[in-house]
């Protein structure tokens, strides 16, 4: 029997509150900002931390009011992603991470936008 609990599935961007027609497969990194990994030698002794810089990432459908030249030229932007659970991931100081791309056939601008910190607000 199912729980009712709902699983994300849409999501949302927005560069400081305009929104973007992003297609599926959004991802969302490095919350939380650590990785760990084991410390290994005659037996597992712990772990190691390292610090994971936060980023928003997916494919964008190229509309005609889209302009690449703009968003490849964001920086210090405040990046939200709205999940249709309810929550919110918001990428602060944000920046255009590497050159648009392009692609015929689908439409569609791949995009990657780093940011300094990510904040989850449930």
């Amino acid at each position: 029997m199912a729980n009712g609990y709902q699983t994300s599935g849409r999501f949302w961007v927005y560069v400081n509150g305009t929104l973007l027609r992003a297609k599926t497969g959004i991802t969302v990194a490095g919350i939380g900002g650590t990785s760990r990994k084991p410390v290994v030698g005659a037996q597992v002794w712990g772990f190691s931390e390292e610090t994971v810089a936060p980023s928003v990432e997916g494919t964008l459908a190229d509309t005609a009011d889209l302009s690449l030249i703009a968003l490849n030229q964001i920086t210090d932007a405040t990046v939200t992603v709205e999940l249709d659970t309810g929550k919110t991931y918001v990428l602060r100081h944000a920046w255009c991470e590497s050159a648009v791309d392009l692609q015929d056939g689908d439409g569609g601008v791949k995009v990657k936008f780093g940011g300094m910190s990510i904040e989850e607000q449930l």
